[in-house]
């Protein structure tokens, strides 16, 4: 399974910075960037060639995770871009 993430190089940046401020990411993030090539928390969480970090779920999908100060500003993104939303 894979995921293809496609962003701006400065959002990636505050997605990784967002990960070193965020209580929840915070530990796991310094867990896969001191090995990068497995897992952490139980093989829970994962970081990508591209540094972000990922959840995978029991079907070993991969789901971005979204540091805390940035949800809003993703959900908001999500919404209201006519291209981006289907209902």
């Amino acid at each position: 399974p894979a995921i293809h993430v496609i962003m701006d190089e400065k959002l990636r940046k505050e997605f990784i910075q967002g990960y070193q401020g965020d209580v929840q990411f915070k530990t796991i993030s310094k867990e896969t960037k001191e090995s990068p090539d497995s897992r952490s928390q139980g093989g829970k969480f994962m970081q990508g060639e591209d540094k972000l970090l990922y959840f995978v779920n029991t079907d070993f999908q991969p789901r971005l995770c979204v540091p805390n100060k940035l949800r809003q500003h993703i959900l908001e993104e999500a919404y209201e871009s006519p291209l981006e939303t289907a209902h």
